[in-house]
């Protein structure tokens, strides 16, 4: 794996993580890489040899000892992977993965308080972390914290918004196929569905886009072009938007605006 003349013992600079070679740098990525695909497919103990490998040539990244900690939780190892997700922490005290792993190993060890320093802390790096709004407010009922009201509330709420957003993406899906088979009754209730129930989600822009080429399609060119300029107020860059309005406007003898 490694370059001629360079190995893992040879790549480091005495006393420092960086590689001694310009032309070492490139095999810590090839054990990481490695790594990670022995992870994915199950074979954790070829991913922790990889990984560890890695770690050696370049001791401070974070992605490697993130992945060598999945491994050794898998390998029944928690307070080994505990010991690297504490690294991972200290390197990035954003990364809210990390921060829910950790919380959540030390919570099976029975250190709950900590576990819920660490959840909040994910909780700081990504609002919307699902499990670790669950987790929080599950242990927070436990001892009977008036803040598991909040960490509730929030958890059912982004569950909410994301069966929301699931069927929004189910609805123009539908509209779509709708529109593909020509069957355009179907195709504008379907989309217009999606619209209202989307409000101003983050697909409103693309649905309006589409409403608006499903009506041009139709022939109802007025509305059309209102489902395209709306679509342009919320995302001024969109060309498919700006050159479908462009087409109707000309086929209908007006400039472009």
């Amino acid at each position: 794996m490694l370059s001629q003349g360079c190995s893992a013992a040879t790549c480091l600079r005495p006393g420092s993580s960086q590689p001694r070679h310009r032309s070492c740098r490139p095999v810590r990525s090839t054990h990481y890489n490695l790594g990670r695909f022995y992870f994915e497919t199950g074979m954790y103990e070829d991913a922790d040899r990889e990984l560890e490998t890695a770690s050696r040539l370049q001791s401070d990244s974070a992605a490697t000892l993130y992945f060598l900690a999945l491994t050794a939780k898998q390998e029944n190892q928690p307070e080994r992977s505990n010991v690297l997700l504490e690294r991972v922490v200290a390197l990035q005290p954003d990364n809210a993965d990390a921060q829910y792993l950790l919380g959540q190993n030390l919570e099976h060890s029975g250190n709950s308080r900590a576990a819920i320093q660490h959840w909040k802390a994910a909780l700081q790096a990504d609002p919307n972390h699902s499990q670790a709004l669950y987790n929080l407010a599950r242990s927070l009922d436990k001892i009977h914290d008036p803040d598991a009201k909040q960490y509730r509330d929030r958890f059912e709420f982004l569950q909410k918004n994301q069966q929301m957003a699931d069927r929004v993406a189910e609805l123009g899906n539908f509209a779509l196929a709708a529109a593909n088979a020509q069957n355009w009754p179907q195709a504008l209730e379907q989309m217009n569905e999606a619209i209202q129930l989307c409000g101003a989600c983050p697909q409103s822009a693309h649905l309006h886009k589409n409403l608006g080429l499903f009506y041009g399609r139709t022939g109802n060119i007025p509305e059309a072009k209102k489902e395209l300029r709306t679509a342009l107020q919320l995302t001024p860059e969109d060309a498919d938007a700006k050159n479908a309005l462009a087409a109707i406007e000309r086929a209908n003898g007006q400039p472009v605006k």
